[in-house]
């Protein structure tokens, strides 16, 4: 029986999903393992999970911050790699993560096959010498691979332009288990908010997701200021956490929008889904994330920036949302846009939604993007 081995910064709940899925694909004739980073994000909350259908090994992992790069080792994983001789490895790349380079070297070396799984985010933050040496680690990295899965369409196309033959990028568009979603009865938008106590007639924006400077939520507020003056019948729920939410209240604090703009904290289950089947529209001013799988499935229309580019393959500007240049410009003209909607057209923009989720990012077709990938390589 042939060994895959994944190696990832964490094991988040929603993975779990994705591996007994592949685990039940290819169970047959590979022997799935998960090898994982125990100490992780103080960001967001993460649940790690234990499954029977595949093996996970959680390391210690080691956080420092140098020069505005953040640094990590995971005691314990090279040698655990080094002895397990994996048929083929699938790194969940990071090159902040320092010993995953000599694992990749190694790999190299002893000819045994590696995929490089990534989105290719970009740290904006990074300029200069700093923005140059990252680039170089990761061109480096990239050519030495067997091969990569991307997240998305536009990952794969950069990584082609770079040189990467294209026989040897995969994508699998990144998602959770959105299946699960569409399967619910979907619960009356106007008994969501009676249950919730949010206003009838109000179009409903929702925020998800961890409150860091990259999502640009401060950016999002000011906007909102401003429309708020034309259009007094909009409410904007912030749900998540992290190290701008002081900044936060005291900008709504500041401005007198505590009735606008709600602050939730993290939510989960059932809960959350009842804020989903509330809302009017997702929105999302900074860097993506799985929120937005989340929100399309509850027949959400979408209002985003372009991100990684994941989101490119899943949100068609004018179709089921609207996509925010990079610097946020058009940022109030799509806002406006949408609520110059009436119900029926942001009705068959969410409606849209489900089906480009169901279409072009479930679960299933995730699981058989990576068989295809491990069958080629193995």
């Amino acid at each position: 029986m042939k060994k895959i081995l994944f190696i990832l910064p964490s094991l988040p709940e929603y993975r779990k999903d994705f591996f007994e899925k592949l685990e039940n694909v290819i169970g047959g004739e590979y022997k799935l393992s998960v090898a994982y980073c125990k100490k992780i994000s103080i960001l967001k909350k993460i649940h790690f999970v234990n499954s029977n259908l595949f093996q996970s090994i959680g390391f210690e992992g080691f956080l420092l911050n140098l020069f505005k790069y953040r640094i990590m080792w995971i005691k314990g994983l090279f040698k655990y790699v080094f002895y397990s001789k994996p048929d083929l490895t699938i790194i969940l790349f990071n090159s902040g993560i320092i010993n995953l380079l000599f694992v990749q070297i190694n790999l190299k070396l002893t000819k045994r096959k590696y995929l490089l799984w990534s989105c290719g985010h970009k740290r904006s933050e990074l300029t200069g010498v700093k923005l140059k040496f990252k680039n170089f680690i990761n061109n480096y990295f990239n050519r030495l691979a067997t091969g990569h899965i991307s997240y998305g369409s536009v990952y794969a196309g950069e990584l082609i332009k770079k040189g990467i033959p294209e026989n040897r990028v995969f994508i699998a568009q990144n998602t959770l288990n959105v299946e699960k979603i569409l399967e619910k009865n979907a619960q009356n938008k106007y008994k969501a908010r009676l249950q919730l106590k949010l206003p009838e007639d109000f179009n409903i924006f929702i925020y998800v997701g961890a409150i860091i400077p990259s999502k640009n939520i401060i950016d999002l507020l000011q906007i909102f200021q401003k429309i708020i003056a034309r259009n007094k019948n909009i409410l904007l729920l912030i749900i998540g956490k992290g190290p701008e939410i002081g900044a936060i209240r005291d900008f709504i604090n500041k401005n007198h929008l505590e009735k606008i703009i709600l602050i939730l904290g993290e939510i989960y289950g059932e809960r959350l889904a009842s804020y989903f089947f509330a809302a009017d529209v997702f929105i999302l001013p900074g860097t993506g994330g799985l929120a937005v799988n989340e929100a399309m499935a509850y027949g959400l229309p979408i209002i985003s920036t372009r991100g990684d580019g994941t989101i490119c393959d899943i949100v068609i500007d004018g179709e089921n949302g609207y996509l925010i240049n990079d610097d946020l410009s058009n940022m109030m003209e799509s806002i406006e846009t949408f609520l110059n909607l009436n119900d029926i057209q942001k009705s068959i923009m969410g409606e849209k939604s489900r089906n480009i989720i169901a279409k072009r990012a479930s679960l299933e077709n995730m699981v058989q993007k990576f068989e295809q990938a491990i069958l080629i390589n193995t």
